[in-house]
């Protein structure tokens, strides 16, 4: 069975001229990791992280084990915006550009930013690349495929993909509702125990697995 090695490495991306801001990714490599397979780049929901694809993570090498696909590394990346990384930028996202607005194209920098980086001792144009984008996610992994199709990706993959055609007044209305939901939810709480309590309640994580659950904390 394939397992990844128990302790997931950090990394962090420093401002640059096509990202203002500080992001985090964290890499997975499966205990049995091939020079020649694939490097998966993941791509969080709205409101999620990039921690939040750990369960998946494992549940996937387990999968791959018993097939003939080659996998050298997982990589997921932050929303620069989200998770531990709006903790890094949380000064820049306060400034007057960025507190109402946000948009797909800064998770699209943020990404290209990593894969254009050599700074972590990785070239990532010699690799196998394949992009994962889950939900709202996709929006990011699509602007930044359109945006650089010279990232040599080998495929992309949309799970529930939360894609809206652009300029329609249903779609201006539908990402409206989008961020007033999200602007109306919690975001604060004294301690980790009183966030478990008072999330654990919302119908949106009920469905969540245990791991999933810690996961996200």
């Amino acid at each position: 069975m394939l397992q990844r090695r128990p302790e997931p490495d950090y990394f962090i991306t420093e401002p640059s001229h096509s990202c203002p801001f500080r992001t985090e990714a964290i890499r997975f490599v499966p205990l049995e990791s091939y020079e020649d397979g694939l490097t998966l780049l993941l791509f969080h929901a709205m409101n999620m992280h990039k921690e939040t694809f750990t369960p998946l993570v494992d549940e996937f090498f387990k999968i791959v084990s018993t097939g003939s696909v080659r996998i050298r590394e997982v990589w997921a990346i932050d929303n620069p915006n989200q998770g531990r990384s709006g903790n890094l930028n949380r000064e820049l996202l306060e400034s007057e550009k960025y507190r109402d607005e946000w948009s797909a194209t800064e998770y699209a920098n943020a990404a290209y930013a990593l894969l254009s980086s050599t700074a972590q001792g990785i070239d990532f144009s010699r690799r196998k690349l394949v992009g994962v984008a889950h939900s709202g996610g996709s929006t990011g992994l699509m602007t930044l495929q359109m945006t650089h199709p010279e990232i040599p990706f080998q495929g992309l993959i949309f799970m529930d993909p939360g894609i809206l055609p652009p300029h329609k007044p249903s779609s201006q209305k539908l990402a409206g509702l989008f961020r007033k939901t999200a602007l109306a939810k919690r975001d604060t709480w004294a301690n980790i125990e009183e966030a478990r309590k008072d999330l654990s309640q919302k119908a949106a994580y009920r469905n969540f697995t245990s791991e999933a659950f810690d996961s996200f904390l």
